[in-house]
């Protein structure tokens, strides 16, 4: 399912390493999974910053 830059929230994340995800999750260096989109969306707002997604083949680039 492709990244809905729209409606972040809209989508489940995809955890492409599952190991890897869950040995920074338990180890605290990530404190949930797929809430970095909407959470830079909401941040980005909040300071009145410009932004905008970029879409990639591979998934997507932020621009700030």
């Amino acid at each position: 399912m492709p990244i809905d830059i729209e409606n972040p929230q809209e989508r489940r994340p995809v955890r492409r390493n599952p190991l890897i995800a869950r040995i920074l999750y338990y180890s605290k260096d990530a404190e949930s999974f797929g809430t970095g989109q909407k959470r830079i969306t909401e941040k980005c707002n909040e300071a009145g910053s410009k932004f905008k997604f970029k879409m990639l083949k591979s998934g997507f680039n932020l621009i700030i």
